[in-house]
């Protein structure tokens, strides 16, 4: 009862109207595109009733000219994940579902390695990162792979959890997949279709969708934006339509402001409530913290927790409750956030993935909404960017050193060839090619196929042929028969180490 209550408070309360230079705002955002060699951007910033900012910079891609501005689409990623939660919470609001009610009677194929976590876990564990998996634990055998989402869900019976159930904060973006196809399954719709007609359309969101393939058609969309070789290029999106409710929309600085002038307003556009109070309010209850690192207590002193809700991480930030979500997809980086106390919002777009100015540029910005001392975040960010990369550069020296001269492979090469398998993974066929190099290819997944470099011994590395998943190393390993038996690797941003087992011929 006492969210409505503070609601009829805050409607009825007059917030002081933040007073930002926007012109220096512009400047420190071009200088910021400049230094980070960022193409595109847009910005939106709101109260509740007034669009105080919006505009964009830069282009929509590298070499082109046609410019960036509050109505480009710009992919959001993870800023999907609030929309999840907050159309499950439209279908408990009306009694279709509960937050307690479990993905095992709802979503066919759902079971966890765990017996107990399948069977307790609940439509609230799937949104707030409880599951027991570890970050990102999973994440290769869907992103751009050619499973479905009744596929992927039902390999998820073979990851083993990094924490105990309910026990440990870990960033799963399977959990969001499996939440969003609770929806089908109590209502006759996609979970695409309901936010479409239950969320984009009553705000006004005509400029947002849920799958690369709309934007086919459309205009003023940005491209996404890499680094290869020290070189910022372009690239095409990536269809992540088999995982979508965990991160597949795109939309645009107007359209993600609107959205957030909604959740100031707990739930109301335009004098209509289009979303449940009670639903704004559950999703922004705490349930598991995430943590704050040592260098983020550093650079936000005032910071003192991190928390996470249904689909939205929560910080306290100058005394204020922040409410928030960074989305990182391949070229495109966002951040989104409202502080209700200020009854302000904040939205980031960019169109290039190597580089933290998004992060930066979205707390200057609030900064100067809440005329705190002023802090050059971009610089910050820069020193710890470039720190980093410098420590990269440090271990591909350090691992090149420690190559093994003169330590050819203990078989023939072909030797290794053969179809290997993992429960999760599926099959991978390595094979010798014309040149009498091996190559390899995950079956399930377009992008990773790879002519194997030989390190030393047993041990090659897998430069990817979508340079975007970087290069892994293939550790084989040979059983007592002296015969090739398995190898292990880890692949690109899954931070899972998978073991695959040679098919026995």
């Amino acid at each position: 009862m006492l969210r409505p209550l503070l609601f009829v408070f805050l409607a009825g309360y007059v917030f002081a109207q933040p007073t930002v230079d926007w012109a220096a705002l512009d400047a420190y955002v071009e200088k910021g595109l400049r230094e980070w060699e960022i193409p595109g951007a847009a910005i939106a910033v709101a109260t509740g009733d007034e669009i105080l900012y919006a505009r964009g910079y830069g282009v929509l891609e590298i070499g082109g000219e046609e410019p960036a501005d509050e109505n480009t689409i710009f992919a959001v990623a993870s800023n999907t994940k609030l929309f999840t939660a907050t159309a499950l919470g439209l279908l408990v609001n009306e009694g279709k579902l509960e937050w307690e009610s479990r993905p095992l009677d709802l979503v066919e194929g759902f079971e966890m390695h765990d017996d107990y976590a399948t069977t307790h876990m609940t439509i609230r564990d799937l949104l707030c990162h409880r599951s027991g998996l570890g970050g990102n634990q999973g994440d290769i055998a869907a992103w751009g792979s050619d499973l479905t989402r009744r596929e992927i869900i039902e390999r998820l019976r073979y990851l083993e959890p990094v924490h105990g159930f309910r026990a440990g904060f870990g960033y799963s973006n399977s959990m969001f997949l499996v939440a969003g196809e609770a929806i089908p399954a109590v209502v006759d719709t996609s979970w695409d279709k309901f936010l479409e007609t239950r969320i984009f359309a009553p705000l006004g969101m005509t400029r947002t969708t849920t799958s690369v393939e709309a934007l086919e058609d459309m205009t003023n969309v940005a491209r996404p934006h890499t680094m290869y070789d020290s070189v910022v290029v372009a690239h095409p999106y990536r269809n992540i339509d088999n995982y979508a409710p965990c991160g597949s929309i795109n939309s645009t600085a107007s359209d993600m402001i609107a959205w957030l002038q909604t959740q100031l307003n707990y739930g109301v556009r335009d004098g209509e409530q289009i979303i449940d109070s009670a639903t704004i309010g559950e999703t922004r209850e705490p349930l598991i913290s995430g943590g704050v690192g040592d260098w983020r207590a550093e650079t936000f002193p005032h910071n003192h927790f991190s928390l996470y809700g249904l689909g939205v991480a929560i910080d306290d930030y100058r005394g204020r409750a922040l409410y928030h979500h960074s989305g990182g997809s391949d070229g495109m980086l966002s951040k989104a956030g409202f502080m209700p106390e200020e009854d302000v919002a904040v939205v980031v777009l960019t169109n290039y993935d190597n580089q933290q100015f998004y992060d930066a540029l979205f707390y200057y910005i609030w900064d100067r909404l809440l005329d705190a001392p002023e802090k050059d975040y971009a610089a910050i960010y820069r020193e710890r960017f470039l720190e980093n990369r410098r420590k990269a550069k440090e271990n591909e020296k350090t691992f090149a050193e420690e190559r093994i001269e003169n330590a050819p492979p203990t078989l023939d090469l072909d030797a290794y060839e053969g179809t290997y398998e993992n429960d999760f993974m599926g099959e991978v066929v390595v094979a010798l090619n014309d040149a009498g190099e091996l190559t390899m290819d995950v079956t399930i997944h377009p992008a990773l196929k790879a002519t194997l470099e030989h390190r030393h011994y047993d041990v090659f590395i897998a430069p990817w042929k979508d340079r975007g998943y970087g290069r892994s190393v293939i550790v084989f390993a040979l059983g007592d028969d002296g015969k090739v038996e398995s190898f292990k690797t880890q692949i690109s941003f899954d931070s899972t180490e998978y073991e695959f087992t040679k098919r026995k011929d």
